[in-house]
């Protein structure tokens, strides 16, 4: 008896079939746009994706039909060696469904050893070929079962490997797709109290108040600090205001890569401030954004700076730590909320997300990161080296325009 047809499942790895697949899944959720993931329950998103992304493993009707031949059979004679004699060559012509790649994985977690069919050119057609002597015509039906028991144990292996990977892989989708939609209701409470809408962009909304509070100074350090500092301070719910309007700039920018490309840092910059200032009104007579110096984003009351920005071009880990240095500048009390806006064009987004994080953890100012769990975004706390008591909230927002 022989198996003929070609050598399957020992082409392709396993794990590089998953990366493939995972980037698929996750470049497609890129690509949707905020209006469905705001409208649409997590679920019925997630339902969308699979059906744009449904399993492929082949699924073989076991209803197969049946050609033979006259052919020559290789026969071991003992000490007389191998020779061929007349016998019979059996077509067993099976239809699948699903995506014949799945044939060229090697299956994880086990070696395959002559598991041989042919696959058909219409792409849903396998054919198990068994070559045998007349006298082992009664034996066709096992050779049959043997190769196609061996065929299916592959798909089987294959098919719950990767229904594990995927189930989680969709469980981290939902958590994307829940944090984006938290991200767009912010935004959304945002267009309800004053009149600004990022999802629908229309004319050019009205300014709203910036939140910012007055408070006592400690004793202790009341004479390191002048008059005109002792007065405000930025709320963390006005913060986290202003950073969703960068952010969301940030990502109109990055969607526009052409531009930001061939962009330098005061243009970059200025554009950050356009919506900033279209929506944003100092509380203290009339104070808006304003810039100052080269790069920096500075928002004053009563010329007391509550939130500073720097936006940067990528251009590596030194620079980005002479960047956090710029901040310290602008600092005026115990605490200031600040933001660092990192624009990369460098191929490899990845590397300078982890070079930029690693950046500043190893900076003489770092004491601990929240992760955002939004896509190139780091929120740090920071401790000023000369002034031991003055803390700096600083979120790092990266955007890839490569």
């Amino acid at each position: 008896m022989e198996y003929r047809g070609k050598i399957l499942f020992s082409f392709v790895n396993f794990d590089t079939h998953i990366k493939d697949l995972k980037n698929d899944l996750h470049g497609f959720v890129d690509g949707l746009p905020d209006e469905l993931i705001y409208s649409e329950e997590t679920e019925d998103i997630i339902k969308l994706i699979q059906n744009k992304y449904p399993s492929k493993i082949p699924i073989i009707d076991h209803k197969c039909s049946t050609t033979k031949k006259r052919t020559d059979v290789p026969y071991n004679d003992g000490m007389l060696g191998k020779k061929l004699i007349s016998g019979l060559e059996y077509n067993f012509i099976y239809k699948f469904s699903g995506s014949g790649e799945y044939f060229l994985l090697k299956p994880p977690r086990f070696e395959v050893h002559d598991v041989k069919a042919d696959l058909y050119k219409d792409g849903n057609t396998i054919c198990i070929s068994v070559a045998v002597m007349d006298q082992e015509h009664n034996m066709i039906d096992e050779y049959r079962e043997t190769m196609l028991r061996r065929i299916m144990l592959c798909l089987d292996t294959i098919r719950s490997s990767q229904d594990i990977i995927i189930k989680e892989e969709y469980n981290i989708i939902r958590r994307r797709i829940d944090k984006w939609k938290q991200m767009l209701s912010e935004s959304e409470e945002i267009s309800k109290q004053f009149g600004y809408d990022v999802i629908e962009r229309g004319d050019i909304p009205e300014h709203f108040p910036l939140t910012v509070n007055a408070e006592a100074i400690n004793v202790d350090i009341e004479s390191e600090l002048k008059e005109s500092e002792k007065k405000y301070f930025l709320t963390e719910e006005g913060y986290k205001k202003i950073i969703s309007i960068i952010r969301h700039t940030g990502i109109a920018i990055e969607r526009t890569p052409s531009v930001a490309r061939v962009a330098d840092e005061n243009f970059l910059r200025d554009v950050l401030l356009i919506p900033l200032n279209g929506i944003l009104k100092g509380k203290a007579s009339g104070e808006t954004f304003n810039r100052e110096g080269k790069t920096d984003i500075i928002i004053r009351i009563e010329d007391v700076n509550i939130f500073v920005a720097e936006c940067k071009i990528w251009n590596g880990t030194k620079r980005l730590g002479d960047a956090i240095d710029q901040l310290f500048k602008y600092i005026t009390w115990r605490e200031l909320k600040t933001a660092l806006i990192v624009f990369n064009k460098n191929k490899n987004f990845k590397c300078v997300v982890e070079a930029a994080d690693k950046a500043v953890r190893e900076h003489k100012s770092f004491i601990s990161v929240n992760n955002a769990g939004i896509k190139g975004e780091r929120e740090y706390l920071l401790r000023d080296t000369k002034r031991e008591h003055v803390k700096i909230k600083l979120t790092m927002l990266l955007y890839d325009v490569s």
